[in-house]
């Protein structure tokens, strides 16, 4: 009996699969290579680009200071400019880390500044406060200011009333009738010193100096009164008291003269 002694040999076709699947899992794995080795040198370039920014600089300008601050009252503007943000993006505005609501669209220039304007409301509470800016690739930068009451720091009072440290004149009219008399019109001017936020200015006339005046004298009488005021101005308001401290009539007559006098009280009030 032809006893066969074979060899097992591989299918030419199986190889011809393994070669194949070596060549893809290759092929997969530079492509890989490839897509890692670009996003990586994207973000390099990124981050290098980034980083190699200028920062972004925020400065709030207004024609009132307080404190070393930009200050405002209701009413009154801040002025924002801003450089060195991302170049034709959109600002967002955050007033105390909260987005400002009804903010016109601001957009940043070629260059990357922008410049835009901030009107005071009743809104912003009396203190110190924050502005934030931020663009679409969220380059933040943010700065103080500090609202007052009206009429401190310079601003203007309310209804656009003098600022509480302005000096300046005014004029009152009183009118009046006296019981059984006619009626009478009787004006006074009144002078304001400012003074330093913020108790205001002071409030007085002419005759409040303290010393004796002749109110009115004649052949038959003479009239001498000194008085002195208390009083103030502040955002927008006036107190004022006259106090008179020294009225003496003097009355002459055949007989002699006749001495009448007060003792020190409250005059006139506002």
């Amino acid at each position: 009996m032809q006893q066969t002694s074979g060899e097992l040999k591989e299918n030419p076709l199986t190889e011809q699969n393994h070669s194949s699947k070596r060549r893809t899992q290759k092929g997969l794995s530079t492509v890989l290579t490839i897509v890692i080795t670009i996003f990586l040198s994207a973000l390099a370039s990124y981050t290098i680009l980034y980083f190699a920014l200028p920062k972004p600089m925020l400065s709030i300008q207004s024609d009132y200071h307080h404190e070393g601050l930009a200050a405002g009252s209701n009413g009154t503007i801040f002025y924002l400019n801003g450089r060195n943000f991302s170049p034709n993006t959109t600002i967002a505005l955050y007033l105390d880390e909260k987005r400002l609501a009804n903010q016109s669209t601001i957009t940043s220039a070629q260059d990357g500044t922008f410049r835009t304007e901030l009107m005071v409301t009743t809104n912003w509470t009396p203190g110190k406060h924050k502005i934030s800016v931020q663009n679409d690739t969220n380059r933040i930068d943010s700065s103080e200011f500090i609202i007052v009451q009206p009429g401190e720091a310079h601003t203007p009072g309310p209804a656009n009333a003098p600022a509480n440290d302005s000096s300046f004149e005014f004029l009152i009219t009183f009118q009046g009738r006296i019981e059984n008399t006619a009626p009478f019109t009787w004006q006074q001017e009144f002078d304001i010193r400012g003074k330093e936020n913020p108790k205001g200015g002071s409030v007085c006339t002419d005759a409040d100096t303290g010393k004796p005046q002749r109110i009115s004298s004649s052949t038959k009488e003479m009239h001498v009164r000194a008085t002195k005021c208390q009083g103030n101005y502040q955002s927008g308001q006036i107190t004022y008291d006259q106090i008179i401290i020294a009225d003496q009539v003097e009355r002459y007559s055949e007989q002699g003269t006749v001495y009448c006098s007060l003792p020190p009280h409250r005059s006139t009030s506002i």
